[in-house]
């Protein structure tokens, strides 16, 4: 009875690998819709640049670009940065990373590993000030990703003990 039941697991087809994940999603809501034409609180032309840095971050993290127009490229280069060798959640967690430094200017220059504009930044903003960091780091994501992720807003933050932290920088 074993022998027949390992026979028949020898026999079995291999599982297929994974396909990658299709755009759009197929649970996404088809009445949502995002055109190029539309533009975030700064302006088509700010989106636009926004747009152009981190396709080029992510086409240097992926090994390349395939030149594929607008949002579908990204997606394009997303799967092909997913897909690069070694293939795991750490190294692909290690390659977004690298996306996102890639973003920040290397300027000033920063004694340490990341890019001097992050260096600095969590040095006199982020350690000393976390509030203030969380709210200009909230305002500047409302008002420069919204061409990746559509329209925007800021809400207050209400934490499971009951303390509200306000969305604006008067309160």
């Amino acid at each position: 009875m074993i022998i027949a039941l390992l026979a028949v697991q020898t026999l079995r087809k291999p599982a297929a690998p994974p396909r990658p994940p299709t755009w759009p999603p197929v649970d996404a809501d088809p009445s949502a819709k995002w055109y190029a034409s539309d533009a975030g609180p700064l302006g088509r032309l700010v989106d636009y640049a926004c747009e152009s840095a981190f396709r080029s971050s992510l086409a240097r993290e992926a090994g390349g670009d395939d030149n594929t127009p607008g949002f579908e490229g990204i997606i394009n280069l997303a799967q092909k940065l997913v897909a690069v060798e070694p293939r795991s959640a750490a190294a692909t967690r290690v390659r977004a990373r690298g996306v996102l430094r890639g973003l920040f200017p290397d300027w000033p220059p920063s004694p340490g590993e990341q890019p001097g504009l992050l260096w600095w930044f969590t040095r006199l903003f982020a350690r000393p000030f976390p509030e203030f960091s969380a709210k200009l780091n909230a305002k500047v994501t409302w008002a420069a990703g919204g061409w990746l992720m559509g329209p925007l807003e800021l809400r207050d933050l209400e934490e499971e003990s009951g303390a509200v932290h306000k969305s604006n920088f008067d309160g």
